[in-house]
């Protein structure tokens, strides 16, 4: 496995990760607007290798959910059912000469497809949307590289390019910025472990359209992992997930929404298997979500791929 890792923040989109949930959600339910999250929650979890130079990523995820509960783990919306499939691209580029405080210098941009149904039991009924999602940049990231240790950091934003309804009940874009520094800390073991972990937290800005301003939020995405040979071919197999907690309350113009407590969370867990071939990799990951509060509980697939010219 190639030691020198660039890697900051991979996939940012909105109808993928956590879908939208339907607009005739109880308040205390909602925790963020509609349930959402601007981040596509455990598309990492191995540390991938970007040395200097041109990179091409491509992100495909599905994530299904037929259940979304309240802050009791009580479902709020019986009959409601969603599903996404999207697609992303990611444009990475690391120098091969400038260098801040001894770290090559990379940005990225990602750019999201995505097509996303919701069905709810109420008089909301179903939708469907296809479109572009919100576009991610990273101007700046930079990464420090022993034999062992990986450390990497930088802040991703997301802008509100997507398409987006506030009439809808299911929308691509969530129609606000987000501001996410984010911080990857990795292990890699001479024998072929590896710990892998990408700390987030994101700041957003105010829904014009509809004045709601959703909470902040901080997650984790993370990959344990052992190198394996099977059929003479070493693969890097794990586990991996993801840990979502909201850590403050949503508001309106009004006020506050909902009481206190009502702050969106998380978990899911799930095998991940990774596949290096000279300058390529791919990655094949499955995630079941639990304990959610205030948001949608289902099940990801994930597959990547990575080609560095």
């Amino acid at each position: 496995m190639n030691i020198y890792k660039d890697r900051l923040k991979a996939t940012r989109f909105t109808a993928a990760a956590i879908i939208i949930a339907s607009s005739m959600l109880a308040q205390s339910a909602r925790a963020t607007e509609n349930g959402g999250s601007s981040y596509g929650h455990g598309s990492e979890g191995f540390l991938d290798a970007f040395p200097p130079g041109l990179h091409l990523v491509n992100y495909t995820n599905y994530y299904e959910a037929g259940r979304t509960l309240d802050n009791s783990g009580k479902e709020t919306a019986p009959g409601f059912k969603t599903r996404a499939t999207a697609n992303i691209f990611r444009v990475m580029h690391t120098s091969k000469d400038l260098e801040i405080l001894g770290s090559k210098v990379s940005s990225h941009i990602l750019v999201p497809i995505v097509d996303v149904y919701v069905n709810t039991a109420t008089p909301a009924g179903s939708d469907s949307r296809t479109g572009l999602g919100d576009i991610t940049i990273a101007p700046v990231m930079l990464g420090w590289h022993t034999k062992n240790w990986h450390l990497i950091t930088g802040v991703d934003i997301t802008t509100p390019t997507g398409t987006y309804d506030k009439t809808r009940i299911a929308n691509i874009g969530r129609n606000y910025w987000d501001i996410q520094p984010n911080f990857i800390t990795a292990y890699t073991g001479d024998e072929g472990f590896q710990a892998f972990g990408k700390f987030m937290y994101d700041f957003n800005t105010k829904n014009t359209d509809t004045g709601y301003l959703s909470g902040q939020e901080f997650h984790v995405d993370y990959g344990l992992s052992q190198r394996v040979t099977l059929f003479n071919t070493d693969f890097q197999i794990g586990v991996g997930g993801y840990i979502y907690q909201q850590t403050t309350k949503d508001k309106v113009d009004s006020g506050y929404m909902g009481p206190l407590y009502a702050q969106g969370r998380v978990f899911a867990a799930g095998p991940q298997i990774e596949y290096q071939y000279k300058n390529m990799s791919f990655d094949l990951k499955f995630q079941k979500e639990f304990e959610a509060r205030n948001r949608t509980e289902g099940s990801k697939l994930w597959l990547k791929f990575n080609y560095s010219f």
